[in-house]
């Protein structure tokens, strides 16, 4: 008899049933009953947190992916602690931003080019 022996594959299937569960809870929240209104929500808040990020690069002389993650973390973990948006989805959200760093970085290069082109027009009028 081996006693107090411990195999690792019970952490493994504890892990895949969580996995599953969460995704069988995040598949009802956004395609249950009220999945249209939740779907609206999540979309509006993760607009506008994308909107944040790009501000807050604009702002920045030069960014690397690092800061860009740092800046990342420290608006959807703001966000995680509303109500409607959770810790959980702001994670999620999370990853997706920082997955995203390459498009990220050009939108808001975009988007400071296009404000200096504004300036520079209303200098001259």
């Amino acid at each position: 008899m081996h006693h107090g022996q411990h195999h690792g594959g019970g952490h493994l299937g504890s892990f895949l049933l969580g996995v599953l569960t969460t995704a069988a809870i995040g598949g009802y929240f956004l395609y249950g009953p009220r999945g249209k209104e939740h779907r609206k929500a999540v979309e509006h808040w993760m607009t506008k947190a994308r909107a944040e990020i790009l501000k807050r690069m604009e702002q920045a002389q030069d960014m690397t992916e690092e800061q860009y993650h740092r800046i990342v973390d420290e608006v959807t973990n703001r966000y995680g602690v509303l109500a409607e948006v959770g810790k959980e989805k702001a994670s999620s959200a999370g990853t997706y931003f920082k997955r995203q760093w390459d498009k990220m970085r050009e939108a808001a290069r975009k988007g400071k080019q296009q404000a200096e082109d504004e300036l520079q027009f209303e200098r001259f009028e």
